[in-house]
């Protein structure tokens, strides 16, 4: 079906229901208390995700390039 899936629109078009149902699962995944969501709880259609992972490969990057092949983030460095 990938050929079918190129945006969240054609996976709510093919795969009715999918998209509230993985809503539900990582709501409620491994912990007691109920996780919230960035965006009110909409997916974000592929263009807000590719410019998110060029954005996240690019820091990715400058910190390999600060720090080297095995550069962490710690906790407080992300905040």
């Amino acid at each position: 079906m990938a050929p079918l899936l190129t945006d969240i629109e054609d996976v709510e078009v093919h795969l009715p229901g999918a998209v509230e149902a993985l809503h539900r699962w990582l709501k409620l995944y491994k912990t007691p208390l109920v996780n919230e969501f960035a965006f009110e709880g909409k997916a974000k259609g592929r263009k807000f995700a590719e410019a998110l992972v060029e954005e996240t490969h690019e820091d990715w990057e400058r910190l390999v390039g600060e720090r080297g092949l095995t550069a962490t983030v710690s906790k407080e460095e992300t905040h």
